[in-house]
């Protein structure tokens, strides 16, 4: 087991938030998608907050750390990465802020009331499953394909664990961001803000943050960008 981080730059930001990550040495392991992530949410005046697809709960302790208010459940349908979620809550002292939990976001109806929370945040899998080279490591292959959760699903379950004004932060694929957003908007959650991520200056954007607000009205600001290098 390894508490490193991917890179020299993940592991300088998760050190200025005090929080010390395990996660497995082959796998699926974070990346800087997870950083930027937890950075763009605005949890300013929510209380309850749900992430589905947690992992090893890089995204969740940081909004921690960065709200000391906020509550947080963290949902995982792996169990290998729901055993270093738990851990890592654990290790970093934040039991009495972030609740793991282990289970399947498609059974959101059995799992949650209806609008019982003031904000969800995902890193989900965005990539189809006929696309690509599916990795041979299962943890890694349903972290970034949809094997266990599609947009649809992903979308559906969001709107129903929203209140009303509540917000939905995603990162996700700018490949698919007419989809993702064209998706958003048909389920009644109005894309506000939105920003897209470039590995460099001389590259194609390669992700993009969205929030968006179940019930608001249309209008969205496109972000300054962000370059990774």
């Amino acid at each position: 087991m390894s508490a490193q981080q991917q890179t020299k730059g993940s592991q300088t930001r998760l050190e200025a938030y005090n929080l010390s990550i395990y996660q497995p040495e082959k796998g699926y392991r974070f990346s800087v998608d997870a950083l930027l992530l937890a950075e763009f949410a605005n949890t300013a005046g929510c209380e309850k907050l749900l992430e589905i697809g947690a992992g090893s709960g890089v995204v969740s302790l940081i909004v921690a750390r960065l709200n000391t208010a906020v509550f947080l459940t963290a949902i995982e349908i792996q169990d290998i990465m729901f055993g270093y979620l738990t851990k890592n809550i654990r290790q970093n002292g934040l039991d009495r802020q972030v609740r793991p939990l282990y289970g399947d976001i498609r059974a959101h109806r059995e799992l949650f009331k209806a609008g019982e929370f003031d904000h969800v945040i995902s890193n989900p899998p965005f990539r189809r499953p006929e696309t690509g080279r599916l990795c041979p490591e299962p943890s890694e292959a349903i972290a970034r394909h949809e094997l266990t959760l599609d947009m649809e699903g992903l979308v559906k379950a969001a709107k129903y664990c929203l209140k009303s004004g509540g917000r939905f932060t995603l990162i996700y694929a700018a490949e698919r961001a007419a989809t993702i957003l064209a998706c958003l908007v048909a389920s009644r959650l109005e894309p506000k803000k939105i920003q897209p991520i470039y590995p460099s200056k001389d590259a194609n954007a390669r992700m993009i943050l969205i929030e968006a607000v179940k019930d608001a009205r249309e209008g969205v600001r496109v972000l300054a960008p962000v370059f990774l290098a």
